[in-house]
Parts: C-alpha cells; sequence; structure tokens
C-alpha cells in the first residue's frame, strides 16, 4: 500500500533545510534571476512570523509609540461607553488641550491633527508624538493657544485635583458640583435625564465647634464625609458645599430614589454620632437633608439649587433630623 501513510506519517514534499524559504524565479521587483533557495537570516524568518508581529505591535503600543491620537482616530464615535460616549473626540482634546469642542468639529480637528502630526514626522524624520504636534497645530496651523505653559501631567493632575476638592475631607468643592450640575442639565435637555441633588446640613454644629475646638470640629466633619460617600453609587459625587454643609449630585435618580439615599444618610449619621466620637469626643449632631429633583419648575442650576435650599430650610425649621423633598 503506496499510496497511504500510517497516522502521524506525512510525505516529504521539500526537502530543502530549516531557515530557506522558497524563491520564484524572476524577481518581480527588479526583473532579474536570483537563486531558488536562498538562506533567510533568523532574525528576517522571526519578523516574518505573526505572533511576534502581534506581541511587538502590543509592546510599541504599551511603551506609547502609536501614540493617543492615532489610536483614537481609528476608533468609531461609539467605541466608548456611557450616555457620553458619543463624542470621545470631543472628550479626549478636552483632556490634551483644555479646549471645548462641538461633537463633530471635535472629530474634524482630531483628523486634522493625525494628518500634522504626520507631516511633522515626515518633516523632522523622526516621531513628534501626539504632544508636540497638538501644540504646533493649536498654536501655529489653528490657532486656539496664545500662551501655553508646559506641565508634566502628573502636577498638572494634581493642581485640577486640588481645584476641585476640600482640603479638609477629600469630597469634591461647591466648584465641582456646579459644574457637575451644569452638565446634568445640559444631558437632561439632550437625553431627557432625571437627576436628583441633596443638600445636607449638620444641626447643632456650630454650639459643638464652639464647645470642643475646631479640631473636634473638623473631626466630625470628615467622619460626615466618610459616612456620605459608603451610601453612594460610583456614578454619584458628594462634595462640600461650605462649612457644615455637604451636597450630593445623584445622576439618573428620580425624587423617590433620591430621597431614599437621603433618609440612609440621616439615619446612618444620628446613629454613629451617637456612638461614635469624634476628635476624642462624642458629639451628638445630627444631619438634615433637603432633596431636588429636575422638573418643570427646576430646569436650571440656579433653579435646582435653589429648590434643595429651600427643602433644606424648610426641614431644619422643622427640628432638624429629618429630611425634605422640594415640590
Amino acid at each position: 500500500m503506496t499510496d497511504e501513510h500510517r497516522a502521524g506519517e506525512f510525505e516529504a514534499m521539500d526537502a530543502r533545510p530549516a531557515g530557506t524559504e522558497r524563491r520564484a524565479q524572476t524577481d518581480r521587483r527588479q526583473g532579474r534571476r536570483r537563486q531558488v533557495d536562498t538562506p533567510v537570516p533568523e532574525e528576517r524568518r522571526t519578523g516574518f512570523d505573526r505572533r511576534t508581529l502581534r506581541e511587538r505591535r502590543g509592546l510599541w503600543n504599551r511603551k506609547g509609540g502609536g501614540g493617543l491620537i492615532a489610536g483614537w482616530a481609528a476608533q468609531p464615535l461609539t467605541a466608548a461607553l456611557g450616555p457620553e460616549a458619543t463624542a470621545p473626540f470631543a472628550r479626549r482634546l478636552r483632556q490634551l488641550a483644555h479646549l471645548e469642542f462641538s461633537d463633530a468639529e471635535a472629530e474634524r480637528q482630531w483628523g486634522a491633527l493625525a494628518r500634522h502630526r504626520r507631516n511633522l514626522t515626515n518633516r523632522v524624520g523622526r516621531d513628534v508624538g501626539d504632544e508636540v504636534a497638538l501644540l504646533d497645530y493649536f498654536l501655529n496651523v489653528n490657532p486656539r493657544l496664545t500662551q501655553p505653559v508646559i506641565i508634566e501631567g502628573a502636577a498638572l493632575a494634581a493642581l485640577e485635583r486640588d481645584a476641585l476638592t476640600d482640603a479638609l475631607t477629600g469630597l469634591f468643592n461647591r466648584r465641582c458640583l456646579e459644574s457637575v450640575l451644569t452638565r446634568e442639565v445640559a444631558r437632561r435637555r439632550r437625553h431627557g435625564a432625571t437627576s436628583s441633588v441633596a443638600l445636607l446640613d449638620l444641626d447643632g454644629f456650630k454650639a459643638a465647634n464652639d464647645r470642643f475646638g475646631h479640631a473636634v470640629g473638623d473631626a466630625v466633619l470628615r467622619a460626615l464625609g466618610e459616612l456620605i460617600c459608603r451610601h453612594l453609587r460610583a456614578e454619584d459625587i458628594p462634595c462640600r458645599y461650605g462649612g457644615d454643609e455637604f451636597g450630593v449630585v445623584l445622576p439618573d435618580t428620580d425624587q423617590s430614589h433620591a430621597r431614599i439615599v437621603a433618609e440612609r444618610i440621616r439615619s446612618d449619621a444620628r446613629t454613629h454620632f451617637a456612638e461614635h466620637t469624634a476628635g476624642g469626643r462624642k458629639v451628638a449632631v445630627t444631619v438634615s437633608v433637603g432633596v431636588a429633583t429636575f422638573g418643570p419648575t427646576c430646569g436650571t442650576l440656579q433653579a435646582l439649587l435653589k429648590a434643595a435650599d429651600g427643602a433644606l430650610y424648610e426641614a431644619k425649621a422643622a427640628g432638624g433630623d429629618r429630611v425634605a423633598v422640594a415640590r
């Protein structure tokens, strides 16, 4: 049975030694004949391996060689997640250059940036990177920046974090709360989203602060900040609104669910301060909460905050340690 093979046996079709590749008789690029069996160096044979190519590309991307612009420009607009995911170009330009563009304009600018980076790379003879291409483009080609300041990303992140957070509690500050609510107003207009805000105030905090001192008062504020965070989702925004007043932005939360969250915080605060000390002192403080939700009478940032503040005043006027909802 000369035409049959046992399992695991194969007919030897090519007896060339390892490390060689089969070539055509004529070099199609230059039209001259070449040797049929040409030895291929190890490094060149490695380069043809698909797995090696994938690993090299992955390493290149991890090192940043691919660049943010090139990578993001290749993504479709719907690649990101979340309700704001239809505009990744606008978000990335805001992160990189702190410039605001509409969705369509951001996509156009992103394509222009990618082309400008390629042009600069060809002129200089090396990859100039995203930052240099972006700076040159918005400074000289399409002037949007007048006096840009070069700063390390970590230092800039620290400055931005300090500008948006409260140093005592580690929560976001009032500026951040108002910025987030402004975006929520815009999101409501575009998508019809329902969001709420809760303003919290410590009952009896001033008397306790005067009696025990600012160190104890600071400990109470920090403890309340930590307590608030225990009852929130990842997308909720806890803020120190000012003094002993706190605010919480609750995206995609209607009035009834916002009240449930507020009641949980209020109840937990009463139990916590009744059973635990703050700064080495037992400080019997409670929390009043005012809740407001976007609606026909609360369609703007100012109207929403005014409604929540009015509900908070109502809760405190009724004796404190309670939740009031804006009507």
